[in-house]
């Protein structure tokens, strides 16, 4: 996009652009309230589900797609560069391998990916903060808008727009810059516009508003008012007034790098206008990761739609099976012959040690009982064979044996041989970490002012670094499906000697790995001076050797 020169012509088109970046964001915002309460509570009405196999799936498949802690890191300098580098990559290397643990971005990261099961997208934000990177997570993917949602991805956006609520103190520090009499007009203004953040609790969901119609009839509100308190669940509830802010990233063509633009949403007053070229390079500060991806359609579509009917269905046939189970427990009783009984005397005789006479001779009280299908858990099972094969779930990505399985060789071959859907899910959730951890890894070079220690003791500084230096999961070690594999490799490499001792304590996610690396550092320098001073020994030997075969040659040749 081509930005005009002039100051107020490129504040109507962030204005304009602003507005039509949210031009989806409350139907996308009434859908994540839908898929965030079917997937804490099993139900789309709002109740507790017996027992909620939407998030047993989720918490399973988010397990075998990424885990923390297991990620090991490369860190690579394009081919052309060749081995320039390859001192400062392995510094690079290994203190991004504990900044991504430290700063909590492998948690903020495990959280997307256990989310981006029940909701079309995840949104990750990579923010410099205090001269380093941080990952957030957008707790609402719809607070994220586009220009144009027909685009793929996000890097081909003309504008990406982030809309948040920001609490009154922090807006004061953020107007501390601009001249006196606009800082007075615009905290006048944020005063008068502050509300409550815009959350999906202040949505009404539909079972409340089935609720509100109907209130003039209250037999109709029979069991819909225990669901209300669970349609809630787990949404923050915020009374602090808040400005309404959208933070617009424009692409800026003749820079080719982006915008960033702070936006008063009540008020269309543009606050402060920056150019990211020096903290993200030519790169936006926004990743998402789409799990089920639709042509044409940029948040693709949640992988929960296909199971939300069967989960339905199953609590349907559960609960028609603990209604028969209530009527032989309990049977209703038919009074034949009696004559007069009052409700109270009814109740009577359902009560242990209950009595009620009767005068006449032919009086009887028989149980209706309803037949209990011969097998009524088949269904059941029948939905929840068809619920793991439309999820893809196995009895070992669930962490549940086999039968007939006698070892774990072949347990994890079996394993790998059910599994391609969990590892194609796997590749895209790694393709993202790598996009992440590169962008965090850059902004370090960008932003650290300390050095950075080789091998050798000598320093340097990050921002020495290849511009286009890349971090990527090594060998898909964020998965937990290719941890026995990666073991079995490192044993076989070490072996062939194709890896030294320090690389196989890496591959093998030992604990105290930094200290066990270090330890194996030093005692293959310690191998290797004892090598090279035996094999100056036996240079010395040869030597002696071939001096006295000299000496007994010439002493031969002597008449």
């Amino acid at each position: 996009m081509i930005l005009s020169p002039d100051y107020d012509a490129r504040c109507r088109l962030y204005r304009n652009l602003a507005r039509e970046c949210a031009v989806s964001q409350n139907e996308r915002r009434a859908r994540v309230s839908a898929q965030r309460t079917a997937y804490l509570t099993g139900t789309d009405s709002g109740g507790r589900a017996l027992y909620n196999r939407l998030r047993e799936w989720a918490d399973s498949s988010a397990a075998n797609l990424y885990a923390p802690g297991m990620a090991r890191w490369a860190v690579a300098s394009p081919a052309h560069y060749g081995d320039k580098f390859r001192e400062e990559e392995a510094a690079a290397r290994d203190y991004f391998a504990r900044y991504w643990d430290a700063s909590g971005a492998s948690l903020v990261f495990d959280l997307g990916v256990e989310w981006a099961h029940p909701f079309d997208s995840v949104v990750f934000k990579v923010v410099a903060n205090d001269n380093a990177p941080r990952l957030w997570m957008l707790p609402d993917p719809s607070d994220l808008g586009v220009l144009r949602e027909d685009l793929p991805t996000l890097d081909q956006q003309e504008a990406i727009c982030h809309y948040y609520d920001l609490d009154l103190s922090a807006f004061e520090r953020l107007i501390a810059v601009l001249p006196t009499e606009r800082r007075q007009a615009m905290r006048q203004a944020a005063a008068d516009h502050a509300s409550p953040p815009r959350s999906s609790a202040s949505l009404i969901p539909a079972p409340v508003q089935n609720i509100i119609l109907t209130a003039a009839s209250p037999s109709s509100l029979s069991g819909a008012v225990l669901g209300i308190p669970h349609i809630l669940l787990g949404l923050a509830k915020v009374q602090e007034p808040c400005a309404r802010m959208a933070e617009l990233w424009v692409r800026d063509d003749r820079a080719r790098s982006w915008m960033r633009v702070l936006v008063h949403v009540p008020t269309d007053e543009i606050l402060h206008e920056e150019p990211m070229e020096s903290t993200y390079g030519a790169a936006h500060a926004f990743h998402s990761l789409t799990l089920s991806e639709v042509p044409g359609y940029l948040w693709g579509l949640s992988p929960m739609d296909g199971l939300t009917a069967l989960q339905r269905w199953r609590e349907k046939r559960m609960a028609q099976i603990d209604l028969r189970e209530d009527l032989q427990m309990d049977p209703p009783l038919m009074f034949a012959g009696v004559l007069g009984l009052t409700d109270e005397q009814a109740i009577r005789v359902r009560a242990p040690g209950g009595n009620v006479y009767s005068q006449l001779p032919n009086a009887s009280v028989t149980p209706i009982l309803a037949p209990m299908p011969p097998d009524a858990m088949a269904l059941v099972d029948a939905i929840d064979r068809m619920f793991d094969r439309q999820s893809g779930m196995t009895h070992g990505g669930a962490g549940e044996g086999q039968p007939n399985v006698r070892s774990g060789d072949q347990e994890f071959a079996l394993a790998a041989l059910g599994s391609p859907r969990t590892r194609r899910k796997a590749a895209r959730v790694e393709a993202v970490a790598n996009r992440i951890a590169t962008q965090m890894l850059r902004i370090t070079a960008r932003v650290e002012g300390t050095t950075f220690l080789k091998r050798d003791g000598s320093e340097f500084f990050p921002s020495q670094l290849p511009p286009d230096i890349t971090a990527e999961i090594s060998a898909h070690s964020a998965s937990p499906y290719y941890e026995a594999a990666i073991k079995a490799d490192a044993a076989i490499a070490l072996q062939v000697g194709a890896i030294d001792k320090e690389d196989f304590i890496e591959m093998t996610s030992l604990p105290l790995q930094h200290a066990l690396r270090a330890k194996a550092r030093r005692r293959m320098q310690l191998e290797a001076e004892v090598a090279k001073g035996q094999l100056g020994r036996e240079d010395a030997l040869v030597k002696a050797k071939a001096i006295t075969a000299e000496s007994h040659l010439i002493k031969a040749e002597k008449p």
